[in-house]
């Protein structure tokens, strides 16, 4: 059964506005100005899906982790990561890529199974008029994101806007759908694996096999 209670990483390099979409989604406001964070903020938030309330612990990580290496700490126990980029700033979006890596490393290093991400492609707002008169670059049309996400594994992705709101609940809501039906597989391999074990014949090494009787073999 799925928990009701997830762990979220929010990771991305610094100033993709990682708090900003933190805040907007927990508190439903903007500001122009946050503090760098350091090391990691936390944020709690009540998300009802499917007349079920799921509890989301979320973990808005330091963007300057990467370059030393994402901590084992901060992944521990995660069940799903939002990775931010900036859509003024290509180089984000390759580095998302970086960091996705970072914590499919650490889940690997723990014997555990990758968990669903999910690409925000954040800062939309200040782009949104260029898309309407048809001046957006190539690299910031939904296809080309949508094909960036598929090739690099991600489970979605969104053009994001930390300011306005737009698709900030709709990003995180596809990381919990992700989630849920991600430990609703892993729970169906496990009930599966452990069925298949209890239905075996325990084999001793070295013993004779039993005749079946009436047999003329």
């Amino acid at each position: 059964m799925p928990a009701s209670s997830v762990k979220i990483l929010i990771i991305g390099d610094s100033s993709c506005g990682k708090t900003s979409i933190l805040h907007q989604f927990v508190h439903g406001k903007f500001e122009e100005s946050y503090k760098a964070t350091v090391a990691c903020e936390f944020a709690l938030k009540i998300l009802k899906v499917d007349d079920i309330s799921i509890r989301l612990n979320l973990w808005d990580i330091a963007g300057q982790d990467r370059l030393g290496g994402i901590s084992n700490l901060f992944c521990r126990d995660a069940a799903g990561a939002l990775v931010l980029t900036d859509i003024n700033i290509p180089e984000t979006l390759d580095n998302a890529v970086q960091w996705k890596h970072q914590v499919d490393l650490h889940l690997e290093a723990d014997g555990s199974n990758n968990i669903p991400m999910v690409l925000a492609v954040n800062k939309y707002d200040l782009i949104e008029e260029d898309e309407k008169v048809g001046s957006i670059k190539e690299e910031n049309t939904e296809q080309y994101l949508k094909e960036f996400a598929k090739k690099n594994k991600f489970s979605g992705v969104f053009r994001t806007s930390a300011k306005t709101g737009k698709n900030v609940t709709a990003t995180f809501s596809k990381l919990v759908y992700e989630i849920l039906k991600h430990q609703a597989e892993n729970d169906e391999e496990t009930t599966t694996r452990d069925t298949k074990v209890k239905g075996e014949s325990l084999v001793i090494p070295g013993a004779k096999p039993k005749r079946k009787k009436n047999c003329d073999c």
